[in-house]
């Protein structure tokens, strides 16, 4: 739509000289219908469930998360941010702290916690979908108490109001009575605010095959988002189904021209979730790791693969060995997971490198076409890295989402369908052991998949691990 707004925006193209401008309403629709795309995959919602504690995940919840999802960028109503002066997090802690959230109609979500507490970290977790927690505190609540003054200009708690009446009327059976209150274990949430970031990402792609800006006249926004969003999801590889339809005999030759030995087949069979390959250099640990990410994938138990190295350069050595592998596994190249080479600075997708650009962007070396180009989203980013089908990179990749920096959950989250292969574990020290350790439980938590490699790893390591 061309600028100015003539309701409340979300975003604004380009950013310092506007020309066109996304409606905030459907903005959130994007959103929205990403993250519920992504929970209609089995094994996100799977693990989401096996966080919560439950064989599955209840619908009423499925639904009151989206609309969580939806409500994400409530906070852009504010004065501030509509007259372009300001921000829209910490903003919106007044809504989350003080009675204005009556006003705001955000009182309505209060019943999906177990307590006050609860509500209060609810609505905190959608707020830090930009990878950072604000400040939920009296100081920060009040410091931004005027950016949500009424006057006869404009009124900004109507404005979140009528998002929460946008939801209801989108999603009633999130607010239908008899739904009991959201889990409030942090496992889970981190979890979900992992999803949430990765939705604000894709949802937020404002390409003529992504989210594009509304025009007046335009389709149905939540119609048109959630069409959308399926096909973008299959598109950059997070959705494997595809991949699944021309099935692949999960044996060892899926991944090898050779016999596979005693210890290989013995790796690939075991029942998991955490198996540990003990042997000596040369003996096909890597082959091992394939044949277990080609039966679990093929039986709907990942729905990716991570190989991480200790080193870049072990890992650079590495992606070629990978890649013939999948090519033997997936031999319909329209039908092949993308393989990225998920090292920062010498990014790559099926041998194919990047140059980083100002602004965001990549310039691919082969100037592939946008279908191909979707393909390879993951390999655009090193936070994206983990969203890849099969990506094989350092284990430093991988620990960023066990540790306390910005969108470790979308990192977590992302992981968290993959077989993890840690190789040459006992090169790790005691430092790094236990960051391991660390992303061990966070993964296997939520019933994920792990497989650690070593040559010379000692029985007390591997009964610790």
């Amino acid at each position: 739509m061309e600028f100015p707004p003539d309701r409340p925006w979300a975003k604004l193209s380009p950013r310092h000289a506007p020309s066109t401008w996304h409606p905030l309403t459907d903005h959130c629709h994007d959103v929205a219908a990403v993250f519920q795309a992504l929970l209609s995959l089995p094994t996100i919602r799977h693990r989401l469930a096996t966080l919560a504690g439950r064989e599955t995940l209840p619908e009423g919840w499925a639904a009151r998360l989206t609309v969580l999802a939806f409500l994400h960028d409530f906070g852009k109503a504010n004065r501030r941010f509509q007259e372009r002066r300001g921000g829209h997090i910490e903003e919106a802690v007044p809504l989350v702290l003080t009675d204005l959230c009556v006003d705001a109609g955000l009182d309505a979500l209060d019943a999906w916690a177990s307590g006050p507490e609860e509500s209060i970290r609810m609505l905190g977790t959608i707020l830090a979908h930009h990878g950072q927690v604000p400040e939920l505190s009296e100081s920060c609540a009040e410091r931004w108490l005027k950016a949500w003054a009424a006057g006869d200009d404009y009124q900004p708690l109507a404005v979140v109001a009528g998002l929460v009446d946008e939801a209801r009327r989108s999603w009633p059976e999130a607010f239908a009575a008899g739904v009991e209150p959201l889990p409030s274990g942090a496992p889970f949430w981190h979890q979900v605010l992992g999803l949430l970031q990765l939705a604000d990402w894709l949802g937020s792609d404002d390409a003529a095959d992504a989210f594009p800006f509304s025009e007046a006249g335009g389709p149905d926004r939540r119609g048109f988002a959630s069409e959308r969003a399926r096909a973008l999801l299959r598109r950059v590889g997070f959705d494997v189904a595809p991949f699944r339809a021309s099935p692949t005999t999960p044996d060892f030759s899926a991944v090898s021209p050779y016999r596979p030995s005693e210890i290989q087949r013995a790796v690939g069979e075991a029942p998991g979730p955490i198996v540990v390959m003990e042997s000596e250099t040369g003996s096909g640990k890597t082959e091992a790791a394939l044949y277990r990410f080609a039966r679990l994938f093929m039986a709907g138990r990942v729905d990716g693969l991570y190989l991480a190295l200790p080193t870049r350069v072990a890992a650079s050595q590495m992606v070629s060995r990978v890649q013939q592998a999948v090519e033997r596994m997936f031999p319909d190249p329209a039908a092949r997971p993308v393989v990225v080479r998920a090292l920062p600075g010498d990014a790559g997708a099926d041998g194919v490198g990047l140059r980083r650009l100002p602004g965001f962007e990549v310039e691919w070396n082969d100037n592939p076409d946008e279908a191909e180009r979707r393909r390879r989203w993951a390999a655009e980013g090193p936070k994206r890295f983990l969203a890849a089908p099969i990506a094989v990179g350092t284990i430093d990749q991988a620990l960023l989402g066990a540790v306390r920096v910005r969108h470790a959950q979308m990192r977590s989250a992302s992981l968290s369908r993959s077989l993890l292969v840690v190789d040459e574990v006992h090169a790790s020290d005691v430092y790094m052991t236990q960051l391991l350790r660390n992303l061990l439980a966070q993964h296997l938590g939520g019933g994920g998949e792990a497989l650690l490699l070593s040559a010379t790893l000692g029985a007390e390591a591997r009964t610790g691990l």
